[in-house]
């Protein structure tokens, strides 16, 4: 099984989130840019919020879990903004492009372990209900414009 650290937008600006056709189409963007998680790192972040949970909205989060979620989504942003320059700046070499692809995964991996009251499962849990749960996203953008 893989998961992707899953990433809805790509913005230069927090306080701007893209329409839905430029959300769909920088997702598209940022999971080939961040690649899979091992097996191991899935195993050990299996929770309460399991592979059969398929959505979540803002009445099955807590205040804290949404402001937890926007501070490291924000951080997502900022990394996925970062190697997505070193992209462009990679060229065709494929070889350093999957050496980017490995340290992005990782820098991203490494933001959402960081947090004790966020999973890598419940975090792209999250990013995905919220291209479908606008209550979701416009709680998720609150947090990002404060």
């Amino acid at each position: 099984m893989l998961i992707f650290i899953a990433h809805p937008f790509s913005t230069l600006n927090k306080e701007y989130l893209m329409p839905s056709i430029l959300l769909k189409l920088s997702l598209v963007a940022i999971l080939a840019l961040v690649g899979s998680l091992t097996a191991q790192q899935i195993q050990a972040n299996e929770g309460e919020w399991g592979a059969e949970q398929q959505s979540v909205s803002v009445d099955d989060l807590d205040e804290g879990k949404i402001e937890t979620f926007a501070s490291v989504y924000g951080k997502i942003i900022e990394i996925a903004v970062e190697y997505e320059a070193k992209f462009a700046e990679a060229g065709d070499d494929a070889q350093q492009a999957a050496a980017l692809q490995q340290q992005a995964n990782e820098a991203m991996v490494a933001v959402i372990e960081s947090e004790e009251n966020l999973t890598i499962e419940e975090y792209n849990l999250i990013v995905t209900s919220m291209r479908s749960d606008e209550e979701l996203f416009n709680a998720v953008q609150e947090h990002l414009d404060t």
